[in-house]
C-alpha cells in the first residue's frame, strides 16, 4: 500500500528562482493543522531536516486548530536554505519517506522572496501531516473503459496555460498552471472519475510544490468527453476545453 499522491513530488519544478547568494528572510506561516491527531496533540513540533524534534522547538495551535509560525522567533532565523519539517508526534522519523510530517522548503521560499526584494514574507498554508503517510487504502487502477482517459491534457487561452494529468493508479488528478493564485499556489491535486461519457475532476488541495505549501481547493467540475481523430477532448458546460497531448512524433 502506498501513500496518496507520492508521484507529485517527483514532477519537475514549474518555477525556478535560483540566484546567489540568498539572504535571510523572515518567513511567517499561518493556517490550520489538517490531521486526525490534532484534537489530541495540541503542539506542533518543528526542526530542520537532519535535526531532531525536541520540546524546545514547538508551537501551539488554538482550539480551532489554527497556528502561526514565525521563523524570526526560532533558532533557525538566519537560515538561507534547507527543509523545515513539522509534525504532531515528536517521535516521528523525519527521514522516513512516508513519515507523517509536513515539509516546508525554506530555501525555495527565501529564493522567491529575494527575487522580489522582500525582507519578509507571510504565506498561508495548512499543515497536512498525513499527506505522505502510509495509508490503509488499497491501490486502485483505472478499469478498461476508464483507461482511455489516462494521459496529459492542455488548456490554452491567451497567456493562460493549464495542464492536467490523469493517472491510472488511484485515479490521481493533477493540474498545473503557468501562474500563481493569490496564495502563491500553482497546482491542484485530487481524484478523477469517469462514467457514461462524463469525466469528473475533483481537486482536494491547491499547492505550491516548490514551497511545500498547500490549502484546500474544494473544486469539482464535469466534462463531456469525445474522441477527435484519435485525441481525446474534454469540454465543460461553460465552454472550457482540454485536449489530450499526443506523444511526440505521433500523427492524429
Amino acid at each position: 500500500m502506498k501513500p496518496l499522491f507520492t508521484f507529485l513530488f517527483c514532477l519537475p519544478a514549474l518555477f525556478n528562482f535560483a540566484q546567489a547568494p540568498s539572504k535571510p528572510v523572515n518567513i511567517i506561516l499561518t493556517g490550520k493543522v489538517n490531521s486526525y491527531q490534532a484534537a489530541e496533540k495540541p503542539h506542533i513540533y518543528f526542526a530542520m531536516a537532519g535535526h531532531r524534534f525536541t520540546s524546545r522547538d514547538r508551537i501551539k495551535m488554538d482550539a480551532s486548530q489554527a497556528y502561526t509560525f514565525d521563523l524570526s522567533k526560532t533558532r533557525y532565523k538566519n537560515t538561507t536554505s534547507g527543509i523545515l519539517v513539522f509534525t504532531l508526534d515528536s517521535t516521528s522519523d523525519m527521514n522516513a519517506k512516508y513519515s507523517c510530517v509536513h515539509r516546508i522548503n525554506l530555501g525555495e521560499i527565501i529564493k522567491y522572496a529575494n527575487s522580489k526584494k522582500m525582507k519578509a514574507i507571510t504565506l498561508t498554508t495548512d499543515l497536512v501531516m498525513e499527506f505522505l503517510c502510509e495509508t490503509g487504502i488499497e491501490d486502485k487502477g483505472a478499469k478498461d473503459e476508464e483507461v482511455q482517459m489516462v494521459g496529459s491534457y492542455q488548456f490554452t487561452s491567451k497567456d493562460t496555460v493549464r495542464a492536467i494529468r490523469l493517472e491510472q493508479d488511484d485515479y490521481v488528478y493533477n493540474a498545473s498552471f503557468n501562474y500563481f493564485d493569490k496564495d502563491l499556489m500553482n497546482e491542484w491535486i485530487g481524484r478523477w472519475s469517469y462514467r457514461y461519457g462524463d469525466l469528473v475532476l475533483r481537486a482536494w488541495f491547491r499547492i505550491n510544490r516548490n514551497f511545500g505549501t498547500m490549502l484546500p481547493a474544494g473544486y469539482e467540475k464535469t466534462y463531456k468527453t469525445r474522441n477527435e481523430n484519435g485525441s481525446m477532448a474534454l469540454t465543460s458546460a461553460d465552454g472550457e476545453q482540454y485536449v489530450r497531448q499526443l506523444p511526440q512524433g505521433s500523427v492524429k
